[in-house]
């Protein structure tokens, strides 16, 4: 393991949480149109948590990015 293939990595993971949270949105967007108000509330959270995990894994990318 090295720290550039960490830092691979973890933008990887980056992307693809931010991919994820967009959809939980659209998702959060549709069910809102359909007053689906209960699944709307469940992706909202979804989405929450994972644009969270998306700061984080940003934290550790940009901490080993300048090591």
């Amino acid at each position: 393991i090295t720290s550039e293939g960490l830092r691979d990595g973890i933008k990887n993971y980056l992307v693809i949480t931010d991919q994820l949270a967009d959809n939980l949105h659209d998702f959060v967007v549709l069910f809102a149109k359909e007053n689906d108000n209960e699944s709307a509330k469940v992706m909202n959270n979804a989405e929450i948590k994972v644009r969270k995990a998306a700061i984080i894994l940003a934290d550790l990318h940009e901490k080993i990015a300048a090591n």
